[in-house]
């Protein structure tokens, strides 16, 4: 009679750490964090307020009247589409050049 082969336990998942300081966000770029905070609705996604610093989810699209969101993502610190001039004077939508701001990829809501 042959032994079956278990398989290893499963390895515990690892906690992912919840950003509450804008100090956190540049050692923590990378990385899967949660951020909590005051929504903010902005062109190109909600963002979650942590400490002053608006952190845009593009992902995802947060009720109306939520007031307060727990975000969670991969932390990243993101170029946006620069605005261009055309050659009438016409203003594209966009930001100024070097513009750059934190952003969670693969958002989801906790």
């Amino acid at each position: 009679m042959s032994e079956r082969k278990q398989d290893p336990p499963a390895a515990a998942a690892e906690p992912v750490p919840e950003l509450t300081r804008a100090v956190e966000l540049a050692a923590r770029a990378g990385q899967r964090v949660r951020v909590r905070g005051p929504v903010e609705r902005q062109k190109l996604g909600d963002a979650v307020v942590v400490d002053g610093v608006d952190i845009l989810c593009p992902d995802l699209r947060l009720p109306e009247g939520d007031g307060v969101a727990e975000l969670e993502g991969r932390l990243e610190r993101w170029a946006p589409p620069v605005a261009e001039v055309g050659p009438g004077g016409e203003v594209s939508q966009g930001v100024e050049p070097g513009t750059r701001q934190w952003i969670l990829r693969d958002c989801v809501r906790r």
